[in-house]
């Protein structure tokens, strides 16, 4: 919500005082030196959007009736793919690479674990985030549909349908649509400090879903195949496609055009986000991750760790970790 950063970013220093305690509690120190809540989410790495996530929760909000303060963020959470995919986004953004999958002792890894025993220390997300069962992609839709949420990442596919769709039959979206931005995935930082500064500097990263067209080698009619094609990925259909779905056109020369080509605005700004989050960091989920189980481990450690409630600081937390993976 484009209103909702712009209060955070007016008025988050009354709460600062209690943001830098909070923060000194994990990390010894409080927020690096020089912090300034950076005015937008473009911009903003794993500090900027605890502060806002601090400050969302602890005032009452406008587009309430009546206004009232709670958890406007949510990450989506519990045993479903789409929180696997956030926990993995997640890391990716603290800097895990290719050759610390399934590490669990891994910086990225318990930084992470850090961050979001922070979150759940001072339950800063939306109380179904916490709850066993968790919250999938679904679940976030509802809720910044029903106008409970500041910010949350969503799939831009269903960004769309949160809008309200570019069609005239289209589900009706959230109220007060106009209000709605996108933006690139915060960059991750350590709570770990060093000379003022995050020890661990990360950077945006975003999984990636890519649709791929193929035609059997043995169609019994491949030239009808190969018209088909043609057909469906023609300017004309794709433009359409991306305005009905959501999805982004795999033709380059739509993609080249997009600023101008589509008639809506609030359409060309997702897919100026989703294109700036390309540039910035984006890929697929790697073939281990599901082949050997790491996606099972990953979330069965986070839950494991933050079930047993080990406190926030990072050497809590590490071991915490190395005893659930004893166990």
């Amino acid at each position: 919500r484009y209103s909702a950063v712009e209060d955070a970013y007016l008025h988050w220093t009354a709460d600062r005082a209690a943001i830098q305690a909070a923060l000194a509690e994990a990390n010894g120190i409080g927020l690096p030196r020089g912090f300034a809540l950076e005015k937008t989410p473009d911009r903003w790495n794993s500090y900027d959007l605890f502060v806002v996530a601090w400050y969302w929760s602890h005032h009452p909000v406008p587009w309430i009736q009546p206004p009232t303060a709670a958890p406007r963020v949510a990450f989506r959470t519990g045993p479903n793919d789409d929180a696997v995919n956030d926990l993995l986004n997640a890391l990716y953004r603290h800097g895990l690479s290719a050759g610390e999958i399934g590490r669990r002792d891994a910086p990225a890894v318990l930084d992470a674990l850090q961050w979001r025993a922070l979150y759940r220390k001072h339950h800063l997300l939306a109380p179904e985030c916490e709850q066993k069962e968790g919250i999938d992609s679904d679940g976030v839709n509802d809720l910044f549909r029903q106008g409970k949420l500041a910010w949350a990442p969503i799939n831009q596919e269903d960004s769309l349908w949160l809008h309200g769709g570019a069609r005239r039959d289209a589900e009706p979206g959230m109220a007060q649509a106009g209000d709605l931005r996108w933006a690139t995935l915060p960059s991750g930082a350590s709570l770990e400090l060093k000379d003022g500064a995050p020890a661990r500097p990360g950077r945006s990263f975003s999984l990636e879903v890519v649709q791929l067209w193929a035609l059997p080698v043995h169609s019994p009619h491949p030239l009808l195949a190969f018209e088909l094609a043609r057909a469906l990925t023609s300017r004309g259909n794709q433009q359409r496609e991306t305005e009905a779905q959501g999805l982004l056109p795999i033709r380059k020369d739509l993609r080249a055009e997009y600023p101008i080509l589509f008639r809506l605005e609030w359409m060309q700004r997702i897919l100026d986000a989703s294109y700036h989050q390309m540039s910035r960091g984006t890929g697929p989920v790697p073939a281990d991750v599901a082949t050997l189980g790491y996606d099972d481990r990953y979330t069965a450690l986070f839950d494991q760790v933050l079930s047993a409630d080990p406190g926030v600081t990072l050497s809590a937390i590490r071991s915490a970790a190395e005893a659930a993976h004893a166990n």
